[in-house]
């Protein structure tokens, strides 16, 4: 289904899940090359890559590209660095939840 078929209320909130999900595909990639631990790393670089095939999943039923927000994405590593890991996380993903 190509975005032209969708209700606009629709369209529009599955755009806001497509922005957010580029964004945290470039905020975890970020976060997995800032963290030591080898196991987080790769948990998050797991986790990137999932968020990247959803935002791929989502452009080809919009049909529309996007481009990162990227004081998102370093306020979210910013976070992540200097705080702690966990802490920018849950954030992240409460923002999330008031999509």
């Amino acid at each position: 289904m190509k975005s032209k078929e969708l209700d606009p209320d629709i369209l529009a909130r599955i755009l806001r899940f497509q922005q957010g999900e580029l964004n945290e595909y470039h905020t975890y990639a970020n976060l997995a090359k800032l963290t030591k631990d080898k196991n987080n790393r790769r948990i998050l670089e797991k986790i990137s890559a999932d968020e990247r095939r959803h935002y791929l999943i989502l452009q080809n039923a919009t049909g529309k590209e996007f481009t990162p927000n990227g004081f998102r994405i370093r306020f979210f590593s910013l976070l992540g660095s200097v705080l702690e890991l966990s802490f920018a996380l849950r954030l992240m993903e409460k923002g999330r939840s008031l999509i």
